[in-house]
């Protein structure tokens, strides 16, 4: 049986969400709160809840909006909205967060994009010395006794 949400008084609504929060208190363990969720929920109530809880874990790593539609499909706009709202409550400053360690990773990929050493042509003497060093033992051991 299902009721509408909104025939639902604020009272009915408090003692029933009360009812719930005291249940969650009381389960203890992984075991427990499996139990409850595979006998209380359905499995769409399940599906829906789980996504939701996917697309908040998607966010708070940095992906966008975008990226999240294309690994599941048909997330709606009021979704991404709800789930914003709700880390916006939970987690305060999260989008500054997210700025920040994508400025973090911005910086790791531009470091290893700089080479460590100067480019020099791989058809050159001193390309094929760097890429075959053992065969040009004497040359290199020469060279660096030379730079000394």
């Amino acid at each position: 049986m299902r009721k509408s949400f909104d025939k639902i008084n604020k009272a009915e609504r408090e003692m029933i969400l009360k009812t719930l929060y005291r249940s969650a208190d009381k389960m203890v363990g992984d075991q427990a709160v499996r139990t409850f969720i595979d006998n209380v929920l359905t499995e769409g109530e399940r599906i829906v809840i789980g996504r939701r809880l996917l697309i908040a874990q998607m966010t708070l790593a940095g992906m966008s909006q975008p990226e999240i539609g294309e690994r599941l499909s048909g997330v709606s706009p009021n979704t991404f909205g709800r789930i914003y709202k709700w880390l916006d409550k939970e987690f305060p400053g999260y989008d500054d967060a997210l700025k920040q360690s994508k400025k973090e990773e911005q910086a790791r990929i531009e470091k290893r994009r700089k080479p460590h050493y100067e480019h020099v042509d791989p058809f050159s003497m001193e390309g094929l010395k760097r890429r075959y060093p053992l065969h040009f033992l004497l040359f290199n051991i020469v060279d660096y006794i030379g730079k000394k």
